[in-house]
């Protein structure tokens, strides 16, 4: 699955995470017309291709999470601990593994 678009939005008690596929209509012919086609473009439509939905109260280790990748030289994974409670919630321990 690709996504190239996201939405984070969130009702206070779960922060939904939506992500889109955008894809640009394709335009053909010289530059002049390309840019009329351009011009005349009025809408482009993305299509949802997955959502998210994290709970308040997990939000801060997916958070925690997402930034051990992104500080990782070089890049790693991170992985939830799998000590999950029994309502399916994220565990505390967080490990960054080399890819």
């Amino acid at each position: 699955m690709f996504a190239n678009q996201m939405l984070v939005q969130s009702d206070g008690t779960s922060t939904y995470l939506s992500f889109f596929l955008l894809q640009p209509p394709v335009l053909l012919g010289s530059e002049d017309e390309v840019q009329k086609q351009v011009d005349e473009l009025t809408e482009l439509s993305a299509n949802m291709v997955a959502q998210v939905i994290v709970p308040k109260e997990q939000l801060a280790k997916l958070i925690e999470a997402m930034a051990t990748i992104v500080k990782s030289e070089p890049p790693t994974k991170a992985v939830l601990d799998s000590g999950a409670n029994a309502l399916g919630g994220i565990g505390t321990q967080i490990q960054a593994h080399r890819s």
